[in-house]
């Protein structure tokens, strides 16, 4: 009988073990399969489906935004992308081929060129000419994986003109997963960020719907059916004239600062500007500038009011009795406190002489207003500012609209300090803690233009329904009453400025104007420079034209720059002569 040595033996032994393995092994593996095909195989065909099938909300179409003549200043636009799908090799061929019908983006190009990994697919380029677009439609089937997808984008014709009146909006997507069903659905939503976009976002916007796509093994879209059809955006007009705004933006380009000119009758705002201004059609990044150009001036501009409110610290004044039409000062150059312990200077070295209120308007005369200043004390200052909305938002239809602020003595108990007298004084030239927004100027300027009968300034013309228009009723401001001498003396008073007091920078204008100038004061006198810009003061216009029956207000504020009295005769000129028929010339500003 054969013998079986111990090598055999183990080499049986390690056969048999093996033989055992290789059983589990297949066992286990259909266990595995039994598994998957018997109890997860609704869950793998439900993802293998959703592969190919999505469903998508919809954009609606977002409102147009109208100027008052109905101009669109936001509006839709389809525009065309092209995409590269990414297959297991792109050849440089393709790539040339490509690259002679269109110039692709740098950075996808480097990518493209590196032969670094790519998901699924890469962006050649953005908004395709109507050539471009002819020329790779013409050859798409020549190019593997070159795809062309439309997408609707919001457009602003008149661009950095009326950017921050407008505003922007931005393209906000999500994708949600529910896990539970192993279905995705895609959210994407135009939403209005800034200006009249955001203010009437909920107007604009729109209902979205609901779209099932199919797709192909290769990404592209082989069908789509509505579920839900979008709802459209309403439209809306506003006050603005385009034309007009982008004439005064070519003549103020060149300044820092606000500009807002307002229909006097209806309270309606033609023109409304932040210098310096940005194009809502390009990204934010991509702005060579600092982000100064995206500051709203308009609403968030705060400035010394100067003395533009001296016109309404006066009437205060009279109303009061703390001062007549008949009350003079002899005007040294400077004011000094009842005990003598501080000294504050006119602007005019030498003073103005002689000077009652009709003259202390037309020239500034800062003297005279620290008397009334002193005599009124801090709460009657507060009140005639306050009454011609100075400090308060004005309501108007753009977002986030600061306050500003009119001092007082609770405002500094808060801060832990003390009002003392010279906190009066200066509060009564516009100087100080004191500061107002552009807007609030442009109320109180209306105001003085209808003597304390106005309507609210605005900026919705009207808004539209599934079918018509509705015109916006302009609400009233609350009326300041004041004796009608008083309105007359003040009236005097500011065509005085025009015709031979601080805003002679307006006199050779050929239209009857009133008007207030002030300087808001930066940096102290002692720090100011000729060579440093930022030293300078801001000057300040406030005024309505013509001034035997206004038509319409202005308000021009310019950082570091005295030419504000300047521009706004200019800018008055170009409006009666442009925008205007019935308003007849006069040359008696002298």
């Amino acid at each position: 009988m054969l013998k079986i040595n111990n090598s055999h033996r183990e080499i049986r032994a390690r056969i048999y073990i093996l033989i055992t393995l290789c059983t589990l092994a297949i066992i286990c593996l259909f266990i595995g399969y039994a598994h998957l095909t018997l109890n997860q195989n609704k869950r793998y065909h439900e993802l293998a489906i959703n592969n190919f099938q999505k469903n998508k909300q919809t954009r609606p179409i977002r409102g147009t935004i109208f100027d008052r003549n109905h101009r669109p200043l936001a509006d839709n636009k389809i525009v065309y992308h092209a995409y590269l799908r990414v297959t297991d090799d792109i050849s440089q061929q393709t790539i040339a081929r490509i690259e002679d019908l269109i110039t692709i983006d740098e950075q996808s190009l480097s990518i493209l060129s590196s032969g670094e990994p790519i998901k699924s697919k890469i962006l050649l380029k953005k908004d395709l000419s109507q050539n471009e677009l002819a020329a790779l439609g013409i050859h798409q089937h020549d190019i593997p994986g070159l795809i062309i997808e439309e997408e609707l984008i919001r457009t602003y014709p008149y661009g950095h003109y009326l950017s921050h009146v407008v505003g922007t909006s931005q393209t906000l997507e999500k994708n949600v997963s529910n896990h539970s069903d192993s279905k995705d659905f895609y959210f994407s939503v135009l939403k209005g960020m800034t200006g009249i976009e955001k203010t009437f976002d909920t107007h604009l916007a729109g209902i979205g719907g609901w779209e099932h796509i199919t797709k192909t093994a290769t990404g592209e879209i082989q069908s789509k059916v509505d579920i839900i059809s979008p709802s459209q955006g309403k439209n809306i007009k506003i006050t603005i004239d385009a034309e007009l705004q982008k004439a005064i933006y070519e003549l103020a380009k060149d300044y820092n600062g606000s500009i807002i000119v307002t229909d006097v009758e209806s309270g309606e705002i033609l023109a409304a500007l932040s210098l310096p201004s940005f194009d809502p059609n390009q990204l934010m990044f991509t702005h060579k500038k600092s982000g100064n150009q995206f500051f709203n001036r308009i609403t968030h501009g705060l400035y010394p009011p100067a003395s533009t409110v001296k016109p309404l610290i006066a009437l205060e004044a009279l109303n009061q009795k703390i001062i007549t039409e008949d009350t003079e000062i002899d005007d040294p150059g400077f004011y000094e406190t009842p005990n003598k312990a501080h000294r504050y200077n006119d602007w005019q070295k030498h003073g103005h002489g002689i000077v009652n209120i009709q003259k202390a308007i037309a020239v500034s005369c800062d003297t005279f207003f620290y008397h009334i200043a002193q005599k009124m004390g801090p709460y009657n200052l507060f009140h005639s500012m306050q009454n011609f909305g100075l400090g308060q938002a004005t309501g108007v239809e753009l977002p986030n609209e600061k306050r500003g602020l009119i001092p007082t003595p609770n405002w500094k108990s808060m801060k832990k300090q003390r009002w003392f007298l010279g906190d009066s004084i200066i509060t009564g030239i516009g100087q100080g803690a004191t500061s107002v927004t552009p807007l609030q100027l442009a109320q109180a300027t209306l105001l003085l233009a209808k003597r304390g009968n106005a309507k609210q300034i605005h900026l919705t013309k009207a808004l539209s329904d599934d079918t018509a228009w509705t015109e916006f009723q302009a609400r009233d401001y609350p009326p300041i009453e004041y004796k009608t001498k008083h309105w007359d003396l003040i009236a005097r008073a500011l065509e005085d400025v025009i015709k031979f007091g601080t805003g002679h920078r307006f006199h050779n204008n050929p239209y009857r104007a009133a008007g207030k100038t002030g300087t808001a004061q930066v940096v102290n006198i002692s720090n100011q420079n000729d060579k440093n810009l930022k030293s300078q003061d801001h000057s300040l216009f406030i005024g309505y034209a013509p001034s035997n029956s206004p038509k319409v207000s202005i308000v021009v504020i310019l950082e570091h720059n005295p030419y504000a009295a300047k521009l706004a005769s200019d800018i008055i000129s170009l409006y009666f002569e442009n925008f205007i028929d019935d308003v007849q010339k006069t040359v008696d500003n002298s």
